[in-house]
């Protein structure tokens, strides 16, 4: 099978509403399958890189994904898709992943975290989650937000493209601070604990 070992180098990509600057480094194609070494993404200040092997033929991966500082803009799905909303989320993430298997339902383990993070006018100040990925199509995120003392344990499960299902617990939300990050007057003060399905 044909094979070829190139450098990859492009500027400013935009994709999923996310502008990149950069996109650098070895990329070895072997037929239908590709592997790298170090694929490095650069934008604004983040950097990211990002080390696996892809094969288009079984639809499998592996890949370890680091980035530092790197900013996220509201996510445009793609094409003109009405029934999709928008998500107003932004900010800089740090995020160490690694995750393998196939395309539908790998497994991993990773980390995130950003002291930026806003979700139309929500900014709930620093946050910190652990994520699983559970090799089924589905995963689960446990968050931390110190300035709501808040606990988020949520999972998901992927039942087709761009649809999902959800079961969100929270732990400890002090209301009258979220109001507050939401930039609400709170009109009075209490902790919230149960769960949310969507």
């Amino acid at each position: 099978q044909p094979s070829a070992q190139v450098r990859v180098h492009a500027a400013n990509v935009e994709w999923l509403g996310q502008h990149l600057d950069t996109i650098s480094g070895p990329l070895r194609i072997e037929g239908r399958q590709a592997s790298s070494e170090r694929l490095e993404v650069t934008s604004g200040e983040g950097r990211a890189s990002l080390v696996g092997r892809v094969d288009l033929a079984r639809e499998t991966f592996d890949a370890t994904l680091t980035a530092t500082r790197f900013p996220v803009a509201p996510l445009r799905m793609p094409g003109d898709r009405t029934d999709v909303p928008r998500v107003d989320l932004a900010g800089t993430l740090d995020v160490q992943l690694d995750a393998r298997g196939s395309f539908a339902a790998p497994t991993g383990t990773g980390r995130l975290s950003s002291q930026d993070l806003r979700y139309g006018q929500f900014r709930p100040g620093p946050v910190e989650a652990d994520v699983v990925l559970d090799g089924q199509g589905g995963g689960r995120v446990e968050a931390r937000v110190p300035d709501l003392a808040a606990r988020l344990n949520a999972s998901a499960r992927l039942s087709r493209p761009w649809a999902y299902d959800v079961l969100a617990q929270v732990e400890g939300l002090d209301v009258a601070q979220a109001a507050v990050h939401a930039g609400i007057a709170p009109e009075t003060a209490a902790e919230f604990t149960g769960s949310l399905t969507g």
